[in-house]
């Protein structure tokens, strides 16, 4: 399937309320943000809202945020239309994410906080669609998701895209990265105490590894 890919503007109303409709049964409720703070977020300058349209409708859509530290790029959320699963519409999107921030940022790496393997159909079929396009998880990282809004979220890793030459990272890095999610994207604290919890234990490298099958 091949739609239109293009940036959701501030001001469109329209297409701003087809993206939220498919928001909530694309996303787990306890990593979800409401529809007002994500209208907040379109008009912010570190963030690109992109939507795929078929047939003049919004069938998909990628939120990225470019923090202003660097040194990597977010792909915050991304879902696709539950009727249009599995025709190829996640791939377009991922692929038209990246082409964006290639423009923008030139060489980052992406980071995506998912949910850690499980039983929950979504999740595996999740993780497959992102062993496909070849993501790669932090290995030992237990991610804690800073978002309390529909309860506490499940366990989670951060997953990298990029990066392509390197076989680990270091723990400084991560560590920078996590507080930068964690205060550019969450407005928490760079002393939150679970910062610490997950990165003062790690080996001085974390290896970069495939998704499991």
């Amino acid at each position: 399937m091949t739609g239109n890919i293009d940036q959701l503007q501030p001001g469109d109303d329209e297409g701003f309320a087809e993206m939220v409709a498919i928001y909530p049964e694309a996303i787990e409720p306890s990593e979800q943000k409401a529809p007002t703070e994500l209208a907040k977020l379109l008009r912010d300058p570190r963030y690109v809202f992109l939507v795929a349209r078929t047939g003049g409708n919004i069938t998909a859509f990628a939120i990225m945020f470019f923090p202003r530290s660097g040194g990597f790029w977010l792909l915050e959320y991304m879902a696709v239309d539950k009727t249009l699963r599995s025709r190829g519409q996640g791939e377009e999107i991922f692929r038209g994410a990246r082409a964006v921030a290639q423009s923008r940022s030139p060489g980052l790496a992406c980071v995506l906080e998912v949910d850690q393997p499980g039983a929950d159909a979504n999740t595996l079929r999740r993780l497959r669609f992102y062993k496909r396009v070849r993501c790669r998880v932090i290995s030992g990282l237990n991610y804690i998701l800073p978002l309390d809004v529909a309860g506490v979220p499940p366990p989670m890793m951060l997953l990298i895209h990029g990066l392509d030459d390197a076989s680990s990272i270091d723990r400084e890095t991560v560590r920078d990265w996590v507080t930068a999610l964690y205060t550019d994207v969450y407005q928490r604290a760079p002393s939150d105490p679970r910062i610490a919890a997950m990165v003062s234990r790690l080996p001085d490298q974390l290896s970069l590894e495939m998704l499991p099958d």
